[in-house]
């Protein structure tokens, strides 16, 4: 009966309201990775509603990898605690035929927007829902990407359902994400490289969580410059155009270096930066060579060139600028 009371079917809304204002949403530690920032908070709101029994019907609409899946599996750890019973989190391309639909246990699906393109799931979905609203039974259900109103014509009275989008966060929430998981992985990066992976790289929020794991590997603090240039090689495979770091660190020395009209000026841009790539970012020869059409050989010889070089004092000097340009173009990378 609790279960029924907590999740299906409040007393009153003013003493549901009263429950989800005095509980704080509370997650098991593998779930606190989940950052609450203004694009989500309609979704996070939902969900709470939904274990406080204000509103025992949910439906999340969002793009994949911004945290539909984990409020689902947030909705299930607040039935644990309020109720004792661990819901199971349903997978939405795989529900014909799977058990009942009026059992008084939270119903909580995922990936449903499958069945949006599927007629006999649709039907079949559509049907255990307006079996579940009639019944009073709480049910939350993840749809990745799809259009709102695809969602709300399938959910039967509709009126009685909370409908949440959850959008791309925009740049300063993902930053926001990218701290904290970097915090959660045990990792410090400086706000400089924050600002330009949150700028630059491309996907959801599971390519945040793999890039920042990936750092992991490598050491934990990226502070330096010379550590913020090895995170963008480590980077570029995530960004939406992975050519654009060696590009811009192109353009940048090339900038530095034409004024100075040293001889060998293009040859010399093209070892600085081979150079500047292989040992500040760690780009494989195989990358480098695709880029500047040569062989992987010859990319090798550009760099052992310019440490050869590196013993004049003028080239020193010249690297000692050409870096100091390159940490200043970070700045607006």
């Amino acid at each position: 009966m609790r279960m029924r009371r907590a999740f299906g079917e409040p007393a009153t809304a003013t003493r549901a309201l009263q429950r989800l204002q005095s509980t704080p949403l509370t997650l098991r530690p593998e779930y606190e990775g989940f950052v609450v920032v203004p694009s989500n908070i309609e979704g996070v709101e939902a969900a709470m509603m939904l274990g406080a029994g204000v509103s025992p019907f949910v439906a999340i609409v969002g793009p994949t990898g911004w945290g539909k899946s984990h409020l689902l599996r947030v909705a299930a750890e607040q039935a644990h605690i309020a109720c004792g019973v661990r819901p199971k989190v349903r997978q939405g391309g795989n529900l014909i035929g799977k058990g009942r639909w009026d059992h008084p246990d939270p119903l909580l699906i995922d990936d449903a927007q499958q069945c949006l393109q599927r007629p006999r799931q649709y039907q079949a979905l559509r049907k255990a829902l307006d079996l579940r609203v009639r019944l009073g039974r709480a049910t939350m259900v993840g749809f990745t990407g799809g259009k709102r109103s695809q969602v709300e014509a399938l959910l039967p009275q509709l009126e009685r359902w909370s409908v949440a989008e959850i959008p791309v966060p925009h740049q300063h929430e993902r930053q926001a994400i990218l701290r904290h998981i970097a915090e959660k992985e045990g990792l410090v990066l400086s706000n400089r490289l924050i600002m330009i992976l949150s700028r630059h790289v491309d996907g959801s929020g599971d390519a945040l969580v793999g890039l920042i794991q990936r750092l992991g590997l490598v050491q934990a603090g990226w502070i330096r410059f010379e550590d913020e240039m090895l995170a963008l090689g480590i980077a570029r495979p995530y960004m939406a155009d992975p050519t654009h770091m060696i590009r811009w660190c192109d353009q940048v020395l090339d900038h530095i270096i034409e004024p100075l009209g040293l001889e060998g000026n293009s040859h010399l841009t093209r070892s600085l930066t081979i150079f500047s790539l292989r040992k500040l970012m760690g780009i494989g020869e195989s990358d480098v060579s695709q880029y500047y059409k040569v062989e992987p050989g010859d990319v090798f010889s550009y760099e052992h060139a310019f440490e050869l070089a590196l013993q004049d004092p003028k080239i020193q000097r010249l690297a000692q600028v050409c870096r100091a340009g390159l940490d200043q173009a970070l700045n607006s990378f």
